[in-house]
């Protein structure tokens, strides 16, 4: 590729295009480390050595991870993200004349490379370990093209890109190469059909141009003078602009510009990969142009579903058969009213795969509302026909486009409030303000008092981007306690509210005010609102609270006896009354409960962890000094705050450590995962927490069509799920190239019983592995944290045995609200029984999972026997003979929720698997990925009448009910 000043593609050390689209866009490879191969290659002296470090720097240290390059080298990956080109000229020189050197080595592995070795000094001990690759086939350089040229398309969306079918360099001497260009063209041009591209067929430039005695002429000044001229002769001269008047061969022939064929599919858009970020320093576009306001920047897909196609046409495609392709189960079994609740594989994550998986069959793009709502078969053929598609497979009567988007899941989307900052508020004259210095948020109080315009957060939600200063927050959450002055200090509040900037001004305003808030999960449009309101009962009749801010369109999800403030209804303090709000706030006792953090168990059976102001401060600065947080860094987040891995390290800790947030709503990052690379790139982003499962989300969503620049970012830290190698390995392996490798990635072991942090592993070098298990380190503990390893009779282990960890220290949680007889259980001499299995070697924790009935799928914590005891009570399940489990599996880095029964003798098996579908959903808002109904006596039970766990466990899978 030479577009007149860009990086060149065909470049020394990545020659081919199955090479580039090998080692570059997939990255199923990884070549070695740039120092070592330029020493394998040295040329002891050479007068070629300047150029091999050039040809190497500009394209190779970025496949092999290596970026630290000074900014005026603008290598190749940094033009086509930053800069902005109106044309890319390719050519497959590189396909037609070169095979690859196949090298082997101890130190530097085994990889592929195009090398001009020949005159090396170590000629006679290199070439006996070296084979090379065979030339590639015609029909795989047309495919590897067709890569390459979708995955520039992504990132200069407004770029022409002509391609020229040719090898002119001594093309007049080496027939094989000729005749190789020759037949490579009329395959390349059938197969780009419809693109929109120029191609160009095999030309032969005069000699003239190139003719010199030996081929060190050939330089980059050359290369670009050939690729103007042939811009110029030929493309210029189709697009109607003055041609050239440099003498050229009249013989050679008119480039071929090809116009989009007819195609069943022509009704339907394309689908087209999203545009790269701007440039950090890019100026704003003038004011005549679109400058996208209605439209988000988004990772893989759009808001929105827009405008009905006027015509539908009908395409040999089965839908049924496409979803059960996918599933891998018959097409039997997909039917109409099949959903994420009916069938098995087809839970939350696997949506986005399964949709994913239907654009490519169908060859058109559904919109994040499509992606997010269209959970049936029925509702998905709504969603193409709205595109403009009907499968083969249609029905009789068309399914209802309204369908694919659920009313109740409109209505708990939509933003709580507008937002309406006042701007330009001044400083506040903090003499005239008593600031209450022992309070959870006195350090945010003092900021926005002081700089007002400082940014607060960014949040993401629907395509909008609103920027919150702490000004405005402040404001709003002095507004939020006001509408709360009737409560007695200690009171309890709750939140429920969908993703907003609301969640975080109430939660704050409660706390200035001296209540005590706690976030609750909302309503979720997979849940049966009846069956959510009773399980909701059973907690706020435990809790008790004085009031529970919500939005009109969740009050009715609420008990009618639970007192409500509808965040429609707050209005802020103004600019003018703050210092005197701020003064009225209540002095608050260190000691004194913070908040509650609601942790594991159904709704109903939620624990309130208890946590003081002076506890979770100690423990957010000791957390902050771990992990080196400076002033500034911001922090990138989808994850709920109802959890405590969202609420510290994405709200309280840059809350109080002054640290810009970027806050996305966790059911658009489920199906749009590569938002979060897209802000993180954005906002220069420096921290993230993700569960285990997560990383493989993000790799599995990224179809490689772009990439993110992820340099800024210094931590990406594993935490809430057992964190193992291969999600580590999987991340890396695609991001490291992107400023995203392993010694970025770490690992902390947390929970809410400890404000969050137990340990946290050193960033900036890989994490340690467990050499006798599939896990990573989990690192050390903070400053004053100890645990134990016990035995199953209580006593400390010595060092790597394997047993349950204690734990006790300065962060430790004041106790269960209203639940003395739990605390006691728990809380012993001091030391807290996490109920998590791990070992301690060399310094390091490794965690291996749970040793009660604690299920974690995807980052949530389901108890497994209070979901069982509520299944069993149905209708046609035999006494308890119900076992829900979560096998991890290694493709999504996760549980998938299992549930196991055996029937009673009259029961309907098909009308036993969706009640107990719908009854897991509501009881614990997960949809099962898998119901097996079992025969009758193959659930093993243990000596004392209970199932025993993972006997059944493994019989079930290891069986032909097993999941496919």
């Amino acid at each position: 590729m030479t577009d007149l000043g860009c990086a060149r593609l065909n470049a020394v050390s990545i020659v081919r295009s199955d090479h580039f689209v090998e080692y570059f866009i997939e990255q199923r490879s990884k070549l070695p480390e740039f120092e070592k191969l330029r020493e394998l290659f040295s040329y002891q002296g050479h007068p070629k050595e300047a150029w091999l470090d050039g040809a190497l720097a500009e394209n190779y240290r970025e496949l092999s991870g290596r970026n630290n390059l000074p900014p005026e080298t603008k290598p190749f990956i940094h033009n086509l993200v930053y800069e902005k080109f109106d044309l890319l000229m390719m050519d497959n020189l590189g396909d037609i004349g070169h095979q690859l050197v196949h090298y082997n080595n101890a130190d530097l592995g085994e990889f592929k490379v195009n090398f001009p070795v020949a005159e090396s000094a170590r000629l006679k001990e290199f070439w006996p370990l070296c084979k090379y690759t065979p030339f590639i086939e015609t029909e795989d350089s047309v495919e590897s093209w067709a890569t390459i040229i979708k995955y520039l398309r992504a990132l200069q969306p407004h770029a022409r890109i002509v391609f020229f079918c040719t090898h002119y360099h001594n093309a007049d001497s080496n027939p094989f190469r000729q005749e190789r260009a020759r037949t490579f063209y009329p395959l390349f041009a059938k197969r780009m059909a419809g693109s929109g591209i120029t191609i160009i067929p095999p030309i032969e430039l005069p000699p003239k141009l190139y003719k010199l005695p030996d081929m060190d002429h050939f330089d980059n000044p050359i290369y670009r003078a050939l690729a103007g001229h042939i811009y110029l002769t030929t493309v210029a001269k189709f697009d109607g602009l003055p041609a050239n008047p440099i003498a050229f061969d009249p013989g050679v022939a008119a480039p071929v510009a090809f116009e989009p064929a007819p195609s069943a599919l022509a009704a339907a858009p394309v689908r087209s990969d999203p545009p790269p970020p701007p440039a950090q320093e890019a100026a704003p576009p003038p004011a005549d142009e679109d400058s996208g306001a209605d439209t988000a920047p988004m990772g893989i897909r759009s808001y929105g579903r827009g405008p009905a196609a006027d015509t539908v046409s009908t395409v040999p495609i089965s839908l049924t058969g496409s979803i059960a392709d996918y599933l891998k189960v018959a097409p039997t079994l997909v039917t109409e009213a099949s959903g994420s609740d009916t069938v098995d594989g087809w839970d939350s994550l696997s949506q986005l795969n399964i949709m994913a998986h239907l654009e490519t069959v169908f060859g058109i793009q559904f919109s994040f509302d499509d992606t997010a709502d269209a959970r049936t078969v029925g509702a998905i053929r709504a969603a193409l026909r709205h595109l403009g598609l009907v499968a083969s497979d249609e029905p009789d009567t068309p399914p209802d486009a309204a369908s694919s988007a659920p009313a109740v899941a409109q209505a708990l989307a939509e933003p709580a409030v507008t937002p309406d900052p006042e701007a330009n508020m001044p400083p506040v004259d903090l003499s005239q303000v008593k600031l209450p210095a022992t309070n959870l948020f006195a350090d945010f109080v003092d900021r926005a008092l002081c700089t007002p315009d400082a940014r607060f957060a960014l949040f993401v939600s629907r395509g909008a981007e609103r920027t919150l200063d702490c000004g405005w927050m402040l404001r709003h959450a002095l507004g939020a306690a006001r509408r709360l002055d009737h409560l007695p200090r200690g009171a309890i509040v709750g939140i429920m509210l969908p993703h907003s900037e609301h969640i975080y001004t109430t939660f704050i305003g409660c706390v200035l005010a001296g209540l005590v808030p706690t976030i609750l999960p909302p309503l979720t449009s997979k849940q049966d609102p009846e069956v959510f309101r009773r399980s909701m009962d059973v907690l706020l009749q435990r809790v008790r609270p004085g009031a529970v801010f919500t939005t009109r369109a969740l009050e009715g999800t609420l008990p009618d006896s639970v007192p409500v403030q509808r965040i429609e209804e707050i209005e802020p303090v103004t600019a003018e009354t703050l210092a005197e709000s701020v003064n009225a706030l209540p002095a608050t006792v260190p000691t004194a409960t913070a908040f509650l953090q609601h942790s594991s168990g159904t709704t109903g059976h939620k624990k309130g962890v208890m946590l003081s102001h002076a506890t979770v401060r100690r423990h957010v600065e000791a957390y902050a000094s771990s992990i080196g947080l400076k002033p500034g860094d911001g922090i990138a987040s989808w994850l709920p705050l109802y959890h405590d891995m969202g609420l510290i390290t994405s709200f309280l800790m840059p809350t109080i450590m002054g640290n810009p947030i970027v806050s996305l709503d966790a059911m658009e990052w489920v199906a749009n995962p590569t938002l979060l690379l897209h802000l993180i790139e954005q906002q220069r982003a420096a921290f993230v927490w993700l569960p285990n499962f997560a990383f493989h989300h993000i790799v599995r969503a990224d179809n490689g069509a772009r990439t993110f620049d992820l340099t800024s970012l210094r931590g990406v830290i594993s935490c809430s799920e057992p964190a193992r190698s291969a999600s580590f390995d999987a991340f890396a392996g695609r991001y490291a190239a992107m400023g995203c490798g392993p010694d970025k990635l770490g690992v902390s072991y947390a929970m809410a019983e400890n404000v969050f942090a137990v340990t946290q592993t050193d960033l900036g070098a890989p994490t340690a592995r467990d050499a006798d298990s599939p896990y990573l380190s989990s690192g050390t503990l903070l400053p004053g944290v100890e645990i134990e390893v016990r035995g199953e009779d209580g006593s400390p282990m010595a060092e790597g045995g394997v047993g349950t960890i204690y734990l006790r220290g300065p962060f430790l949680f004041e106790g269960y609200h209203a639940q003395p007889d739990l605390t006691a259980e728990r809380i012993r001499d001091g030391w807290y029984d996490t109920r998590d299995i791990g070992r301690v070697k060399d310094g390091q924790l490794t965690v291996y999972g749970r040793n009660d009935d604690m299920l974690i799928v995807n980052g949530r914590n389901i108890i497994a026997h209070e979901v069982e005891d509520e299944v069993s009570r149905l209708p046609g399940i035999a006494p308890g003979r119900v076992l829900l489990c979560a096998p991890h599996d290694q493709a999504v880095g996760s549980g998938r929720l299992s549930l196991l029964a055996e029937p009673s003798e009259d029961a309907d098996e098909n009308a036993l698997k969706s009640a107990l579908r719908d009854a897991v959903l509501a009881i614990c808002g997960i949809a099962p990925t898998y119901v097996a109904v079992l025969p009758r006596g193959f659930l093993i039970k243990s000596t004392s009448g209970k199932i025993a766990r993972e006997e059944s466990k493994r019989k079930w899978l290891e069986s032909t009910w097993g999941p496919t």
